[in-house]
């Protein structure tokens, strides 16, 4: 189930400071969308129609941060900014469940299939943009464009390469 409330237009305004951000966040569309322990909320802006442009924050932050790159983004596009669970507006997770950094890829997905998304680009900045890359790497076949701004990607070798260096370094044990 997903909803969405406007609260005004939906265009991209290319001025700057505290009044221009009020009315974005003002006019950007409210988005909720339903998952197992609650909703994913977020905000979108720009034409329903136009390719979706998923936004994923960093740690300890929330969908609001992407306000600002918005004005220099191309206004073709419907971006979705999106809190990640327990952040900004989303639902927390219940204490049973897991919260390890990979379980946010499966949070992921639980929203494109609630958008109904096929074909879409990937925005993650820090924790965001290592999500977006794993997320990539796992569904290549649904990510037309990946951009990570200040992210890490988590380090990958071969089997045979790690356990060498770990059978070089007993102390790692």
């Amino acid at each position: 189930v997903v909803s969405t409330q406007s609260t005004g237009s939906s265009g991209i305004n290319a001025e700057y400071g505290k009044q221009w951000y009020q009315r974005r966040v003002r006019a950007a569309d409210r988005l909720h969308v339903k998952v197992p322990w609650g909703y994913v909320r977020g905000i979108q802006v720009g034409p329903r129609d136009a390719p979706p442009v998923m936004m994923v924050h960093g740690w300890l932050d929330n969908c609001y941060s992407f306000v600002p790159l918005l004005t220099k983004l191309p206004k073709n596009r419907r971006y979705i900014a999106l809190d990640l669970p327990g952040h900004g507006y989303s639902s927390h997770k219940p204490k049973s469940a897991y919260t390890h950094t990979i379980d946010y890829i499966v949070d992921l997905e639980h929203v494109r299939r609630g958008l109904k998304l096929d074909n879409f680009s990937l925005i993650g900045h820090s924790l965001g943009g290592m999500l977006s890359g794993i997320y990539t790497a796992t569904w290549p076949d649904m990510i037309d464009k990946f951009v990570a701004i200040d992210g890490l990607l988590p380090f990958h070798q071969p089997t045979n390469k790690w356990y060498k260096t770990f059978a070089r370094q007993p102390t790692c044990w």
